[in-house]
């Protein structure tokens, strides 16, 4: 072999070598720091327990990267297992969003993200903030957000009793089914109503055979509301279930129970007090529930007070009730001093009342 082939092969080889190395250099300087120049280290917890939560709670996970290397630390970018609000870094006391993070060789970065708690009553749940690192060791990173238990009441269908307007005497009742969204559903603790009208039991009807979205079949309630005199009802109806969290489950109940004939006002105030003087007079509007007024008279009224009735009757009737203060019992009891007024409607007779107050 000449000696200029020998050089030639001598010098491709070395040049092999030199490539070789570079590529090596590189594909190092990628993947992590070199040692020459410090190598970052990545310190953070893997779980971060958050404790019992209210099922529908937003909560906000925080959590600290530290860097106990020797070089600046990259992490990002970031993965998240639910439909989380963004990863923000705090800076100055203010958080902002980010997509990558920088921590200087032993210093820290505190991160957070909010998330909405989601599942069962009584389970937990879990989600997990994934990011890349150029610690050589831990290429891969996750914080695991844990909400240790999910507190959940029941659920109800329907979820509240609005009745509207009923005639005094109709009978109302409404069922309400109770579900329990927890695996192993829950007894009942406590059941109140706190309105007088309102009376609850618990039917022992066999569960229905469909599932539901809400949960397991619990129990069947019977609502029924006194309809036995004039009233406006506005009640709640509350179910305490062991693990619900902070409150219980309310279902309001609401309406009206209206007579067959109202008066509009249904008290009469005398005097009024006018731009001109007081005035001992005042009109009183009557209305039926259903139907026409076909005839009304004054079946008795207090001392001192003079009923005058329409001449004239539409479906509705207008009379005018004038007070003399000098012959009216101011001090009676209200029976001695209220208007007792019958009233036909589509052939029944209704007794009215208008209680009649002296101020002076």
């Amino acid at each position: 072999m000449s000696l200029t082939r020998s050089l030639g092969l001598a010098f491709g080889a070395l040049a092999m070598a030199s490539s070789t190395g570079c590529g090596h250099s590189e594909y190092k300087k990628k993947t992590a720091t070199p040692t020459a120049m410090g190598t970052p280290v990545l310190v953070v917890p893997t779980e971060i327990k958050l404790g019992e939560r209210e099922r529908g709670d937003q909560v906000t996970g925080q959590v600290e990267l530290r860097n106990e290397g020797t070089a600046p630390l990259e992490v990002g970018p970031f993965y998240k297992t639910c439909s989380c609000g963004a990863v923000e870094e705090e800076a100055n006391g203010v958080f902002a969003p980010v997509e990558r993070v920088t921590v200087p060789p032993g210093g820290s970065r505190r991160l957070r993200m909010k998330l909405a708690v989601d599942g069962h009553a009584g389970q937990a749940m879990r989600q997990r903030l994934s990011f890349a690192t150029n610690d050589p060791k831990q290429p891969q990173a996750a914080v695991d957000f844990l909400v240790e238990r999910i507190l959940g009441t029941v659920a109800v269908s329907p979820e509240r009793v609005l009745f509207g307007r009923v005639l005094v005497g109709t009978p109302l009742t409404q069922t309400i089914d109770v579900y329990d969204p927890m695996e192993f559903p829950r007894s009942l603790d406590k059941l109140d109503v706190t309105h007088s009208a309102i009376q609850v039991r618990r039917d022992e009807t066999p569960p229905p055979e469909e599932a539901s979205k809400a949960g397991r079949w619990v129990m069947r309630l019977v609502v029924t509301v006194d309809t036995s005199r004039p009233q406006a009802v506005s009640g709640t109806i509350r179910i305490s279930v062991p693990g619900q969290g902070k409150f219980p489950l309310e279902i309001p109940v609401a309406g009206d129970v209206v007579a067959a004939v109202t008066s509009l006002p249904r008290d009469v105030i005398l005097p009024r007090r006018t731009s001109a003087g007081m005035l001992y007079q005042l009109t009183v509007r009557l209305s039926t529930f259903a139907g026409m007024i076909e005839s009304l008279e004054v079946t008795s009224a207090p001392p001192g007070v003079k009923v005058e009735l329409p001449t004239a009757i539409s479906p509705e009737a207008v009379v005018a009730i004038t007070l003399d203060p000098a012959a009216f019992p101011t001090q009676a009891p209200e029976p001695e001093r209220t208007i007792r007024m019958a009233v036909r409607v589509d052939g029944v007779v209704h007794e009215v009342l208008i209680p009649v107050l002296h101020v002076p």
